[in-house]
C-alpha cells in the first residue's frame, strides 16, 4: 500500500515539473524582447522606438510606422485631456 501512495506522489510532482517547463521558457524568453515602441513614445524615448522598429519591420517601413505610432499617442493625449476636462468640469 506505501509503495502506491508514493508511486501516485511522484507521478504527481513529475506531471508538475513538467507543467513548469512552459512556463519557465516563456519567462526566460520575455528577458530578452525589446519594449515595444508604441511604449517607448509614450515614455518619451523615441530614438529607441525608431530602433526596435528597424529591427522589426526594416528601416522604409519604420518611418511610416514611427509616424503613425506617434499620431495615435497625440490622439490619444487629447482624448485624455478631453475626458479629464469633462470630469472637471461636471464635479463644479
Amino acid at each position: 500500500m506505501y509503495y502506491i501512495i508514493l508511486s501516485i506522489f511522484q507521478s504527481c510532482r513529475a506531471m508538475l515539473g513538467l507543467a513548469a517547463v512552459p512556463s519557465i521558457t516563456q519567462l526566460i524568453g520575455f528577458l530578452f524582447l525589446p519594449e515595444s515602441p508604441r511604449w517607448l513614445v509614450r515614455h518619451g524615448k523615441h530614438e529607441q522606438a525608431k530602433q526596435v522598429l528597424m529591427k522589426m519591420v526594416g528601416e522604409e517601413d519604420a518611418i511610416s510606422e514611427y509616424s503613425k505610432i506617434q499620431h495615435a499617442e497625440e490622439e490619444q493625449k487629447i482624448l485624455l485631456e478631453h475626458e479629464s476636462k469633462g470630469r472637471q468640469s461636471s464635479k463644479t
